[in-house]
């Protein structure tokens, strides 16, 4: 009897050890998962402070590039490298890189007439007759009436199930996958963007200006202006524009008018062509181990004569302080976390 009670006894104390032995461990889970949680928010707010610090001390640079330069006209003016000529420290951990683009090198699909549409995808080598086809399914996708040009598509020309011209600026880039007959030029099979896809992303603008920027261009954009006015395009063109080969004084590589470049011996037709920036697109990473703060921020001047239906899309940063003196500001900015955790 005395043994069947130790027995009991010894049972009981194992059940007892087994069962608060699975509670700590519950319990130090618990905890390590608050704690997680509290670490990531306090890591998360670090990260993006800083990010928003580093946006103000570009914004700063590029500012003061203006002034000094009376304008914003390239990225060789030496605001691209805008970290490299500042006494800026983040906390001790933190490491931080700044890109800047200038958006306005690139062709505006927003101001793109018809023909100038067809001449992009003529420099992109798609036969005249296609290139027509493309352009006006694209207009038909992008306009704001429901009519249907002579080889475009409107609502009848799609099937069920699939996204309709919603009739107003395209948004994303992703909406090409939905545009009649796009998928046949700018997509493989499995759906997969193709070389084609690549070139429209890298060449067009989806943001709301009207005149390319030439000192930051690429030789796609130039062909096309080129091709629109169906004049023959100078194999040196690009290098002239970037003060390669020829004379410059006190190392402004960058043109101001389309007489500089006349004077470098270079003429190409003034289409749509400026010589100072509208948008430059600010790029932040801030990292601490693993983790990883972006943040792109659109910077410069919303147009005069600004079309509703784009501008309504825009949503001012916060975080980064308008700049009255130039007209400039943060027109739109969007980030995220990577392993913030």
């Amino acid at each position: 009897m005395f043994k069947k009670r130790n027995a009991s006894l010894l049972l009981y104390v194992l059940c007892m050890i087994v069962f608060l032995s699975s509670l700590m461990v519950f319990v130090f889970q618990y905890t390590a998962a608050q704690l997680k949680i509290k670490a990531s928010a306090s890591m998360l707010r670090e990260l993006r402070s800083d990010a928003y610090n580093a946006l103000n001390v570009a914004i700063a640079g590029i500012e003061e590039y203006r002034f000094l330069d009376k304008g914003i006209f390239s990225l060789d003016q030496g605001f691209a490298n805008i970290l490299s000529d500042r006494n800026f420290e983040l906390p001790s951990g933190n490491t931080i890189e700044i890109s800047i683009e200038d958006e306005t090198g690139k062709l505006p699909l927003i101001a793109m007439s018809s023909e100038m549409l067809v001449a992009f995808f003529v420099t992109m080598g798609v036969d005249e007759n296609t290139s027509q086809t493309l352009t006006d399914c694209l207009l038909d996708w992008t306009d704001s009436d429901p009519f249907m040009r002579i080889k475009g598509a409107e609502d009848n020309e799609y099937s069920d199930g699939v996204p309709k011209p919603p009739n107003r600026p395209m948004r994303d880039f992703s909406e090409l996958r939905w545009i009649k007959n796009f998928d046949k030029y700018f997509f493989e099979e499995d759906g997969t963007p193709n070389e084609n896809y690549k070139i429209f992303v890298e060449n067009i603008s989806l943001e709301e200006y009207e005149s390319v920027n030439i000192n930051s261009t690429t030789e796609f954009v130039l062909r096309t202006i080129c091709e629109h006015k169906k004049e023959r395009y100078d194999e040196r063109t690009l290098d002239v524009i970037k003060g390669i080969g020829v004379s410059v004084e006190e190392g402004v590589t960058w043109l101001k008018s389309f007489a500089e470049l006349t004077n470098r011996g270079i003429t190409i037709p003034t289409t749509m062509g400026a010589f100072e920036s509208s948008f430059l697109r600010i790029n932040i990473k801030v990292t601490r181990g693993i983790a990883s703060y972006h943040l792109s921020a659109l910077y410069g001047q919303i147009p005069r004569s600004s079309n509703s239906s784009v501008s309504t899309t825009r949503q001012r940063g916060q975080g980064a302080g308008n700049v009255q003196s130039s007209g400039a500001e943060v027109l739109r900015i969007s980030e995220y976390t990577v392993n913030c955790y």
